[in-house]
């Protein structure tokens, strides 16, 4: 009897010790600071309560190798209020493919958590769509994406992105808030042209290439920060926002390239001593501007048309004046030209009616002008339509009257 009495309380004592040793691995397989895949993402794109899953006939899609699951090709549905399923066949929804909602009537529209690709024109045009948030999973988002999505007013960029793609959101007309989250590193060319609502943009310290056209005929911005980690400021990128009248450029900035502030209510600007191309300032407010010794070249029609400069310092550091460089800057009545400058490209202060004088420094080499076809005329000189001028070179003097003799010695 003793010896079963023995028996029985060492089984007990063994069940209890395999059953603690069974619960602690159960805690263990779950780590709560480390959610599962199924959760990651979903802290920026919650799942509306009284949204159901629209049913996988109203899609056309197939399986993606590359994203190794489903991509929506079409949505072929009538439903405005769209949720896209998690899985379709047991596979998870990784990709919306290009021109999959193109055009659609949708207002809103739930992208699961497992979405890695937003393709080209995936929902271009759908002008009733007002609101949508991208989840964490996505880190692609093709050319058009989002392009005239003119209902649009909310847009969440989630951090797993690192490039915001061509013409991605542009004339999104009613954004008029934007925020780019510091994991994107360039914003590509036309990414959010013509969203003429946009009136505040705040840009991270990741960000180092702003494309061309980037934020052109943004109207409703008037104030812009470019951060320090922005080396390349593109074509056109802020052109054509009248409304911008203060830019501050942050000290990594290598070249403004033409047209980046063009039409710009811009009235001062400070170039950093970082700029060794520089364009983009022509058709606007200026009345000044300080070139800095860091400048090797003056773009093409870097400042045309800015009536309200009167006087320009060029410094030795300079090589090259472009192409109309300051054409038609008709206030212009002072310039000094570095001792370096080589070359001067056509019709780098053509139209410029108040400039008197210039003396160019002895190492310039050439001085850009065109002849007729019958080449029997100059035109498109470097001082075209300076009537009034007096250029000075290697101790000969000009008038408007024989610039042509000038041009020719080059």
């Amino acid at each position: 009897m003793k010896k079963l009495v023995i028996s029985i309380i060492l089984s007990a004592i063994l069940v209890m010790v395999a059953g603690c040793g069974g619960a602690e691995t159960n805690l263990s397989s779950k780590d709560p600071q480390k959610p599962s895949a199924s959760d990651s993402g979903t802290e920026n794109n919650p799942l509306p309560a009284d949204l159901e899953e629209t049913p996988i006939e109203e899609f056309e899609y197939k399986y993606d190798a590359e994203t190794q699951g489903v991509m929506i090709t079409k949505y072929v549905g009538s439903s405005i209020k769209v949720r896209i399923p998690d899985k379709i066949d047991g596979e998870p929804v990784t990709h919306i493919g290009r021109n999959a909602f193109l055009g659609s009537g949708i207002m809103s529209v739930y992208i699961p958590n497992n979405v890695k690709v937003i393709d080209s024109q995936a929902f271009q045009s759908c002008t009733g769509l007002t609101s949508i948030t991208i989840p964490g999973s996505v880190t692609e988002i093709g050319e058009r994406a989002f392009t005239s999505c003119a209902g649009l007013t909310s847009l969440v960029i989630p951090d797993s992105m690192t490039e915001i793609g061509e013409s991605a959101f542009a004339s999104c007309t009613g954004i008029t808030s934007l925020m780019i989250p510091d994991s994107v590193t360039r914003i590509g060319e036309g990414a959010f042209q013509d969203c003429t609502g946009l009136t505040s943009l705040i840009l991270p310290d990741s960000v180092m290439v702003i494309g061309g056209s980037a934020f052109r005929g943004c109207t409703g911005l008037t104030s812009i920060t470019i951060p320090d980690s922005v080396t390349e400021l593109g074509w056109s990128a802020f052109s054509g926002c009248t409304g911008l009248t203060s830019v501050t450029l942050g000290n990594g900035v290598v070249r403004i390239e033409s047209l980046t502030f063009s039409d710009t209510g811009i009235t001062n600007i400070t170039i950093p001593d970082s700029v060794t191309y520089l364009s983009g300032f022509n058709d606007t407010k200026l009345s000044s501007i300080t070139i800095p010794d860091s400048v090797t070249e003056i773009g093409e029609s870097a400042f045309a048309s800015c009536t309200g400069i009167t006087s320009l310092m060029i410094p030795d550091s300079v090589t090259r004046i472009g192409n109309a460089a300051f054409a038609n800057c008709e206030g212009l009545t002072s310039v000094t030209i570095g001792s370096n400058v080589t070359e001067i490209d056509e019709r780098a202060f053509a139209s410029c009616a108040g400039l008197t004088s210039v003396a160019l420094p002895d190492s310039v080499t050439r001085i850009g002008y065109e002849y007729t076809h019958d080449r029997k005329k100059i035109m498109n000189g470097a001082f075209e339509y300076c009537e009034n001028i007096i250029v000075t070179h290697l101790g000969l003097t000009y008038s408007y009257q024989n610039i042509e003799e000038l041009y020719r010695a080059f």
